[in-house]
């Protein structure tokens, strides 16, 4: 397995991660919208979420930029 699939491999696994969280966030809207959770846990717990998120997000932002440097270098 090359460096270039690892990369790629990494980048899809923080992708369904994001998107995993995003639909914890979905559900738990829809919990609280039911009254099956109070608000201000609803709220508590989106905002642990959405740090998930950003914390994901930069991490897969400077993976998608070491694979472009890679490619850029092999292409040399």
């Amino acid at each position: 397995m090359s460096a270039f699939e690892r990369l790629e491999k990494k980048i899809d696994r923080l992708e369904h991660s994001i998107e995993r969280n995003r639909e914890k966030i979905d559900d738990l809207q829809h919990k609280c919208k039911d009254h099956k959770i109070s608000e201000s846990k609803f709220e508590s717990k989106k905002k642990q979420l959405h740090s998930k998120i950003r914390n994901l997000d930069s991490r897969l932002r400077v993976l998608k930029g070491n694979l472009v440097k890679k490619k850029h270098n092999t292409a040399k």
